[in-house]
């Protein structure tokens, strides 16, 4: 399983796209060491395994890790005190917008990023 973030071109003033990466990819993955000899494999090798359930704790310490962190390395100096909406769709297991430990992170070095949910898609 892998996690996409897309981001829609920003501008400056005299129409020049600014350079934000507008995808990056992870894949849920992490390093394990083996124990001992396995498939002719020395112990103590570090391995990369799938993680095979990705649930709450794990996208929150995505996001946290890896998404914020990029995005505050990328984001234009002069835009940082507009807020910046992440949307995300209504699964259980994407972090809630009011997350304490999402809104300290967010907000420091003077960003203001919000998670938003998309609006439920209904037939009424």
């Amino acid at each position: 399983m892998f996690l996409a973030t897309i981001a829609r071109p920003r501008f400056d003033s005299q129409k020049n796209e600014l350079s934000l990466e507008k995808s990056v990819y992870g894949p849920f993955s992490h390093k394990s060491q083996l124990r001992g000899i396995v498939l002719n494999r020395v112990g103590g090798t570090i391995e990369t395994k799938p993680i095979t359930s990705v649930n709450i704790q794990v996208l929150k310490m995505c996001l946290l890790g890896n998404v914020l962190p990029a995005m505050m390395e990328k984001w234009p100096i002069e835009d940082r005190g507009h807020p910046i909406f992440i949307q995300q769709d209504n699964a259980r297991s994407h972090v809630a917008p009011d997350d304490e430990d999402f809104r300290r992170v967010a907000s420091q070095d003077g960003f203001d990023i919000r998670l938003m949910c998309q609006p439920p898609n209904s037939p009424d």
